[in-house]
């Protein structure tokens, strides 16, 4: 169990996550089968493939697939809404107080006189290289940094929204413990 729960943690707690669940296909092996038995044979290991993969896949062709006329189905539609909610609220968490932040001068300079700065003499110490960046490209970073900065505005003045997933999903990359 220790060994397992080791190797395992971050799938097993992200098959309970709203994003994922429904995109997880959960199968029972027998013993012998699966997990770190480096034991398996090639030919044991493709006849898993075979009668695992087969059922779960069509499993999800039936789940997912478009309906008869071209229409979406019901689980591809709801996990795609289920997705665009975790942007969203992600999006929201991480850009709060960006601009805030973009604009503090108090241990260093604006990050706009920053960027800019970083034309002629090369970014800040402890970048990679310290080389000067072209002109085009600080001004690529000033005009993504205002963006931004506007979607924070947009994200913290809309509307909420009324679907409330179970457990609410975080965008990172491993689930929360």
């Amino acid at each position: 169990a220790i060994a397992t729960g080791a190797v395992d943690w971050r799938d097993r707690t992200s098959f309970r996550l709203p994003h994922v669940r429904n995109r997880v296909a959960r199968l029972y092996l027998k013993p012998g089968e699966g997990g770190l038995n480096i034991g398996m044979g090639r030919k044991q290991i493709l006849r898993m493939a075979h009668c695992y993969g087969t059922s779960a896949g069509r499993l999800f062709v039936e789940r997912f697939a478009d309906q008869l006329g071209g229409r979406p189905s019901r689980a591809w539609s709801e996990h795609r809404w289920v997705r665009l909610q975790l942007l969203i609220s992600g999006l929201r968490e991480r850009l709060e107080d960006l601009a805030a932040s973009a604009a503090a001068g108090v241990h260093s300079v604006p990050m706009s006189e920053a960027i800019q700065g970083a034309v002629g003499v090369g970014p800040i110490r402890g970048t990679i290289d310290g080389k000067p960046i072209p002109q085009a490209e600080a001004d690529s970073l000033d005009t993504l940094l205002s963006e931004l900065q506007r979607l924070e505005i947009v994200l913290r003045d809309a509307e909420p929204q009324s679907f409330k997933s179970a457990p609410e999903p975080e965008l990172r990359l491993r689930p929360p413990l």
